[in-house]
């Protein structure tokens, strides 16, 4: 069977010039090879990737349900029914509240009545449909709004969850009510839909998501002692800002935090704003290690103005290159109302120490208007040695 357990499908060439030009628009389009998706199954069985110390545990009966939802706008109907079918065939029916499927406005004829019939012929999956586009972050937010369950997880829909998936993350949360969890990722390769699981040593490689100076996810590392001093690779691991394709948390908890920024229209930062105001407002951001595969500037002064005081925001739009005043980051009088509200540390207290995070081992530098010196050599913040200047005047 094509792709079957998650395996490669190869095609050497393709004998006419119409089939191949019509595998070349696809590829523009969909940025993966849409016409292989179509031949392989919608409802794929992938290998189970667990180490076997994690097989052999076992979650508490009474674990609480959860809602997914899953927003697309234009996505083929392969690449997403795929998705919706690896939830539902390697997720626990008790934990499976439901599958909400939010079209942000697509205009695609086959995402249509087709898609309407099929939908309406799977159990627990509801699709809403906006009549417009209202952009990634408000799409999800519709979903989270709608869904009945206490927990809900989002995730992006050109993924494909492997067996043991949900438990753990169910399981984090009852835990750590305030936290905001994510998967380990694999990956789906866009050109022969081959899903390659994380493997690594201890489930997951010893780089996690973070964010620069000028709030740019990067990749940085855990310490040889923060990764020798872990047990097993069972652990949840600490890490600075989830990656925004799969993210998981208590519903009252994220709208008590105010939810996805209306301000924000179009993806990008929205991983970053939701992860410092969890941690920021006593939260913790951690990946558990089980598997799932995956095939703006306003945004981010929109993160400064909030979250960062004085003089970490000058630092953000020294280094952007922009000039706030040709940003329109509209009003974010409301967002900082949400910060007071919920009684958040400042990013001096909370985020410049996070840099520092036990295990976390991390060096930038950079000279510009704004000069950064921050060194983090120890697996305690106290110990870490830093300064933040800027030339502008601190409000």
């Amino acid at each position: 069977m094509a792709g079957a357990n998650g395996s490669p499908l190869k095609f050497k060439k393709f004998s006419d010039e119409a089939t191949s030009l019509k595998v070349s628009e696809a590829k523009d389009k969909h940025d993966y090879n849409a016409v292989v998706s179509d031949f392989i199954p919608l409802q794929r069985i992938l290998p189970d990737s667990r180490p076997e110390v994690c097989l052999v545990l076992r979650y508490p009966d009474d674990l609480p349900p959860v809602s997914v939802v899953i927003p697309f706008r234009n996505e083929r109907p392969s690449v997403l029914l795929r998705t919706v079918y690896s939830v539902l065939l390697h997720s626990p029916a008790r934990l499976l509240r439901e599958i909400i499927l939010v079209d942000d406005g697509s205009n695609e004829p086959d995402l249509g009545s087709q898609l309407d019939v099929h939908v309406a012929s799977l159990p627990k999956v509801r699709l809403i449909r906006k009549a417009v586009n209202v952009g990634l972050m408000m799409a999800r937010q519709a979903g989270i709004d709608a869904s009945s369950a206490d927990y809900f997880i989002t995730m992006d829909s050109h993924m494909e969850c492997s067996p043991g998936w949900l438990e753990p993350v169910v399981y984090r949360l009852v835990q750590k009510p305030k936290a905001l969890v994510c998967s380990n990722i694999g990956s789906i390769n866009n050109d022969d839909f081959g899903v390659s699981p994380n493997t690594e040593k201890f489930g997951v490689a010893f780089d996690f998501p973070f964010f620069t100076w000028n709030l740019g996810q990067q990749i940085a590392r855990f310490t040889k002692e923060y990764s020798e001093s872990r047990k097993n690779n069972t652990e949840p691991m600490w890490i600075g800002t989830v990656m925004g394709m799969i993210i998981a948390m208590r519903k009252d908890w994220f709208q008590q935090l105010g939810g996805f920024d209306p301000g924000m229209h179009i993806w990008g930062s929205e991983q970053i704003e939701l992860s410092v105001k969890v941690w920021m407002c006593g939260g913790e951001v951690e990946m558990v290690m089980w598997s799932v595969g995956k095939v703006g500037m306003v945004n981010l002064f929109r993160v400064a103005y909030t979250w960062l005081d004085q003089p970490y925001r000058q630092v953000v739009i020294d280094y952007s290159g922009e000039k706030p005043s040709e940003v329109d980051v509209g009003d974010v009088s409301e967002r900082r109302a949400l910060r007071e509200a919920n009684a958040c540390h400042s990013f001096h207290q909370r985020g410049a120490a996070k840099l520092c995070h036990e295990g976390f081992s991390y060096t930038k530098r950079k000279e510009t208007k704004s000069t950064i010196r921050w060194e983090c050599s120890q697996r305690r913040s106290e110990n870490c040695k830093g300064t933040v200047t800027s030339d502008n005047p601190v409000s």
